[in-house]
């Protein structure tokens, strides 16, 4: 069953929630470092954001919808992330449609007509790497 999508004010607040971390050095790579408290809301928002497909308990999440939470101002920077993750998949062996689906979806515009999106179903496993950076 899929579940209700959230409004804008829960979309900012998603976003406010990924700003209070700190960076830092260490070893010569960027270290991020958050509290738990804070990792436990942020996961806690990325899970409302989940779908789950009818009749089955496959859990997952579209990726334009993850998008600006995940930080993202331009779809075409994302879709780039996406096919890192992709290629990622692939290299440690993991079947890479098992995690990564690409669909067509239909929105409505301004004045009512419609058009063709792509967007991506991707598992806990392909959006996880995306939303938690080492």
């Amino acid at each position: 069953m899929f579940q209700t999508p959230l409004d804008q004010s829960d979309k900012v607040s998603i976003r406010n929630e990924l700003r209070p971390f700190s960076r830092r050095r260490k070893n010569g790579r960027e270290s991020i470092d958050m509290d738990k408290q804070t990792i436990q809301k942020m996961q806690s928002h990325f899970d409302q954001l989940g779908h789950t497909v009818p009749d089955s308990e496959v859990e997952f999440w579209f990726a334009r919808e993850l998008q600006e939470p995940l930080g993202y101002a331009r779809w075409e920077n994302f879709v780039t992330a996406i096919q890192r993750a992709i290629e990622s998949c692939k290299t440690t062996g993991y079947e890479e449609s098992d995690h990564f689906r690409g669909v067509t979806k239909l929105i409505t515009h301004g004045k009512g007509g419609q058009r063709e999106i792509d967007d991506f179903m991707l598992t806990r496993y392909a959006y996880y790497p995306r939303a938690c950076p080492e």
